[in-house]
């Protein structure tokens, strides 16, 4: 699948609910893993937010393997 700037939060949530992750919105924040990490939309594209763990580590590998 290739995806040019029409990638939306939503998008996120189900793929990420399919690999095991839970996954929330709230106030247009992507929660993930029981607000261990998030993600948003701004004006430059998506950025992550969250503690740096294992899971982290899995979480980015997965949002990347959406794009690679």
């Amino acid at each position: 699948a290739i995806f040019v700037n029409d990638l939306k939060l939503s998008d996120f949530k189900n793929l990420l609910f399919e690999k095991g992750y839970k996954t929330e919105f709230l106030s247009g924040t992507l929660l993930i893993n029981g607000r261990k990490c998030s993600i948003r939309r701004g004006e430059m594209g998506f950025s992550m937010e969250g503690a740096l763990s294992k899971d982290d580590y899995k979480l980015r590998n997965s949002i990347n393997s959406l794009f690679y």
